[in-house]
């Protein structure tokens, strides 16, 4: 079970495939439409992804409906992810043959501030609206930019970010733990004074139709995904198995195990006797109903996810750029 008897899986069995009903949920198709509608208002739109995939799940068809507009994508959560300049360069090699020039990678907060790479993204944005034709808006000085993406990769706390940085105001959209808080297009939002810069939060919205079980299992890790679309297990067996893969125990110290482990219904188990995670299940015996405790597998796959996103298990890429097709 443990260190000496450590044999790694050459590749995840993903079993039945999953429902995904779930996973184009109605309002992200009525948001789609309303930001189609009021683009002729916009400016600029910003592109938010998460950073630990830089090429997987990005949603291709907000740049299709939104290319008119000048584009800037924003490879967020950067603190989660220990990049190299070999990764860096190949991310902007991929991006540069999709035609995607404009990308800046940052962080929101740092020790409680913003992150300095928060300050690079109004006059980014200000300068590609300044070379480009603004044809509804010619006569505005003010500047609108909608910002769109997948879920909870921290569109909500972008804005948040630059109205603080920016104009020392606290307050903007509410942000959300988990996926899907954002459900509609908001009202604008003020985050700059000089120049007059405007932010409009949008729902987060997936491509419709996931085809690779990896890319729909590298976004529930991200927590882009609800986790009962895929089950906690599931996922949590699918980040075992990408930990391994990447030769990256970190979660044995954390999680006080002898060695490294490939069974994730092991590793669960152990996690429930750390952290109690147990369930009260009656059990019929021949004098009588009797309650025993057993593990609760599913709050033990949250402890482990959770702790995943949270940068307590090691950053690293789950995307391997350099290899990328």
């Amino acid at each position: 079970k443990y260190s000496q008897e450590f044999t790694m899986r050459n590749q995840f069995d993903f079993g039945p495939k999953p429902s995904f009903k779930h996973w184009f949920p109605r309002h992200m198709g009525k948001g789609l439409i309303k930001m189609r509608r009021v683009l002729k208002n916009v400016d600029c739109i910003i592109e938010i992804h998460d950073a630990r995939i830089p090429i997987s799940g990005r949603n291709p068809g907000l740049q299709q409906a939104l290319s008119s507009k000048p584009y800037l994508l924003l490879l967020n959560k950067i603190d989660l992810v220990q990049f190299t300049k070999q990764h860096v360069d190949a991310i902007f090699e991929f991006y540069r043959e999709k035609n995607v020039e404009n990308v800046i990678f940052t962080e929101l907060l740092s020790a409680g501030q913003c992150h300095p790479s928060v300050h690079r993204i109004i006059p980014a944005c200000v300068n590609l609206v300044q070379k480009s034709h603004r044809h509804d808006r010619e006569g505005d000085m003010d500047i609108n930019i909608m910002v769109v993406g997948i879920p909870n990769v921290g569109k909500s706390s972008l804005i948040k970010a630059l109205r603080a940085g920016n104009l020392g105001r606290k307050g903007g959209p509410e942000v959300g733990r988990n996926p899907g808080h954002t459900r509609a297009v908001m009202n604008r939002v003020q985050v700059s004074s000089n120049p007059a810069v405007y932010l409009l939060d949008t729902p987060g919205i997936f491509e419709p139709h996931i085809t690779d079980m990896h890319v729909g299992m590298k976004l529930a890790l991200c927590n882009t995904v609800h986790d009962h679309v895929m089950g906690p297990s599931m996922v949590a067996d699918y980040l075992l198995y990408t930990l391994n893969k990447h030769r990256d125990f970190t979660y044995t110290k954390y999680f006080n195990l002898p060695g490294p482990i490939d069974c994730s219904l092991t590793l669960l188990k152990h996690i429930s006797n750390e952290t109690n995670q147990f369930q009260t299940r009656a059990v019929q015996t021949g004098t009588g109903k009797v309650h025993v405790k057993i593990p609760d597998f599913d709050q033990a796959a949250s402890v482990f996810l959770k702790a995943f996103r949270e940068g307590k298990l090691g950053n690293f890429l789950l995307d391997d750029v350099l290899n990328f097709e």
